[in-house]
């Protein structure tokens, strides 16, 4: 350090100009401060030796860089701060917006899954009606007239299934077109006429949206796996981002407060070297 301060006196002591006759007028151990021309340093010394002060600029410099990176919360600020460190973040940050990108978009994938149950459940519920009055139908006890009647609401509930398929919509897309009463085979159905066939005729659609609720069940599941797993992969990221990105607070506050502190005190030198001259 010695050496260092030493050479740095020695250069300015010849690079500045009009510097020498100034050294050259203290006498004996008189204290004297020079200040080169166009420098950003003061010399302050006595016979007994020489000390390179003055270094305000520099430390204000250090000081509103900690106050950057106080303020920010972040250790690397700037990509000078830590060249290697802020490309290996930089990485880091692509593949966190990418995994966190991805999430959301498998849980709208969920959401519309969770829609299209919904969809299918209405379509079980109609059928399952529907099984339950071609049951009625069936009694021997029943006239003509009775069946008629049970008849009459069959055929509201098929036009329902028609109605599901054409206005279930998730974000103006259709969830279910595929699910009308005549690809369900029941849109002919008459319990009036014959109740057996009917039965077997919803027994064949329910087992059919059953299989679809059940494969859109297993592709929920699958759904909540992958988001909890991208979710810990998410926070994993997160965490060696923030290790690498983030700034120790008390490391920073002390730096803070090391760097203020030297201001203060060659600041402090300064005034006690120019009472000294006068």
């Amino acid at each position: 350090m010695n050496l260092a301060r030493t050479l740095l006196i020695i250069i300015v002591l010849s690079a500045a100009p009009g510097m020498h006759a100034a050294y050259g007028a203290a006498q004996g151990n008189e204290p004297f401060m020079i200040l080169p021309e166009g420098g950003n340093m003061l010399i302050y010394g006595t016979n007994a030796g020489h000390f390179l002060l003055n270094r305000e600029k520099y430390l204000n410099a250090e000081i509103q860089k900690n106050f950057e990176k106080l303020s920010s919360g972040l250790r690397i600020v700037n990509p000078s701060d830590d060249p290697s460190g802020f490309a290996v973040a930089e990485k880091l940050k692509s593949m966190i917006l990418e995994v966190r990108q991805r999430a959301v978009n498998e849980q709208d994938m969920r959401n519309y899954l969770n829609y299209v149950e919904s969809a299918l459940s209405h379509d079980s519920a109609l059928l399952a009606r529907i099984r339950k009055l071609s049951i009625q139908a069936s009694n021997s006890i029943l006239g003509a007239e009775d069946r008629e009647l049970i008849q009459a609401e069959v055929a509201q509930l098929v036009r329902e299934i028609d109605d599901n398929a054409s206005y279930s919509e998730f974000n103006t897309k259709k969830v279910i077109p595929e699910l009308t009463a005549v690809s369900l085979g029941i849109s002919r159905i008459n319990v009036a006429i014959d109740p057996p066939d009917c039965i077997k005729a919803v027994d064949a659609a329910m087992s059919t949206v059953t299989k679809m609720r059940s494969h859109s069940g297993a592709r929920a599941n699958i759904l909540e796996f992958r988001i909890k797993g991208r979710s810990f992969y998410y926070v994993n990221l997160q965490a060696s981002e923030s290790r690498i990105r983030d700034l120790d607070m008390a490391e920073g506050i002390s730096s803070l407060l090391k760097n203020y502190t030297l201001l203060k005190f060659d600041y402090g030198l300064i005034i006690m070297g120019k009472g000294a001259r006068r």
